[in-house]
């Protein structure tokens, strides 16, 4: 069995996968995560992991890995990939927008596709026939409540994520129609343009927040929240 460890801004999610199907999935704080993996390796036999990090040291982690026997690939801009990166040659994107668009590679047949993944900041991905050609990346729900906050003298801290209507009739509602309605037309206009411009097109919806956004979208989508685990595991399949 393959272990994929994906370690975010936030929080760190470990999956067991039996080649390309899902049998656990844990979500924990950084400070746990020694923890929680001992415990899953206790309970499944893992041979092969792949471990993505943004955020955090993780030499402990893959002591741990490395002390029961598990060959580890540490995904990295050296790596081979299913797909072609088509990036500006002085920059490199994000570990988590490359898992996201080998994935859509792979589980998606049309021919241009754009993943949305909406977490801390939003990123939208496209890949285009066997390409990642890049995208555009905008504040996330919480940090723009944060924003706010943070740069104004009266403005308060907002942390709700629940529909609201588009006019607030208090200073509370305010914010949060100006967040919650302004994500939802930034993408609803991002996925018209896209379907506009490129035909035999996919879109796809991912990240903490994904299902929330999801649901209030006109266009065609489907959403995965384990978009993200499911390409990291690709990348280990692929690496064999």
């Amino acid at each position: 069995m393959n272990l994929v460890i994906d370690i975010g801004n936030t929080r760190l999610k470990v999956a067991v996968f039996q080649r390309e199907s899902i049998k656990d999935i844990s979500y924990c704080k950084h400070k746990d995560a020694v923890g929680i993996i001992n415990v899953i390796l206790g309970e499944y036999a893992i041979t092969r992991a792949i471990v993505s990090s943004v955020a955090i040291e993780i030499s402990d982690i893959l002591a741990l890995l490395s002390n029961n026997d598990i060959e580890v690939i540490f995904f990295d801009r050296n790596i081979p990939l299913p797909i072609a990166i088509d990036y500006d040659v002085n920059s490199f994107p994000g570990l988590d927008r490359i898992a996201d668009a080998v994935a859509i590679y792979s589980l998606s047949q049309k021919k241009n596709k754009l993943i949305i993944d909406i977490g801390t900041c939003i990123t939208y991905n496209y890949v285009l026939e066997n390409r990642f050609v890049g995208g555009a990346i905008s504040p996330g729900l919480h940090m723009r409540y944060k924003s706010m906050n943070t740069f104004t003298e009266r403005l308060p801290l907002v942390q709700e994520r629940r529909k609201i209507k588009l006019i607030g009739s208090s200073t509370k509602e305010s914010i949060q129609s100006g967040v919650i309605n302004g994500i939802t037309m930034e993408i609803q206009g991002i996925c018209n343009q896209f379907e506009t411009e490129y035909n035999d097109t996919e879109t796809c919806i991912t990240g903490g927040d994904g299902i929330f956004f999801a649901e209030g979208l006109k266009n065609t989508i489907f959403a995965d929240p384990n978009l993200t685990l499911k390409g990291l595991n690709k990348i280990l399949l692929f690496n064999k």
